[in-house]
């Protein structure tokens, strides 16, 4: 193994784990929205962490995860502006898109691929999709 293949390594493997953390704390603050109430500074915690998922996952290559990652970003936005209220549906979504997000990456760890299932992956998208009117 050369030191280059070395390094990527190590690169992927601190990607995982910065991953693991954001997806474990964002479990935490999705996981504190109430219904029909915005806690502006939760929201926007969100959605930094997804932004900085997004941008993450694009550098690397992993597409499903950056896409993901941008329609939840997108519906944070929706909810900041007031087009689009937090409900009990939407929060179990974002939370089954986080449990999605956090297979990938334990694929990612494994296999060094995304390879999460085509359709348990198009089913969350869609139904996260879904809110954006």
């Amino acid at each position: 193994m050369s030191n280059e293949d070395i390094i990527d390594q190590d690169i992927i493997r601190e990607f995982i784990d910065d991953m693991k953390h954001k997806l474990a704390n964002l479990e935490d603050l999705i996981g504190s929205l109430t219904p029909n109430q915005v806690d502006k500074s939760s929201v926007d915690e969100i959605f930094r962490s997804l932004h900085t998922i997004k941008g993450t996952s694009s550098i690397f290559g992993y597409m499903k995860i950056k896409s993901l990652a941008h329609v939840m970003e997108d519906i944070l936005m929706m909810i900041r502006d007031g087009n689009i209220n937090i409900t009990e549906s939407l929060v179990c979504d974002f939370l089954s898109g986080l449990d999605c997000l956090s297979h990938i990456v334990t694929n990612i760890q494994k296999s060094g691929e995304e390879l999460e299932s085509e359709n348990g992956y198009r089913d969350c998208l869609e139904r996260i999709s879904s809110y954006i009117p």
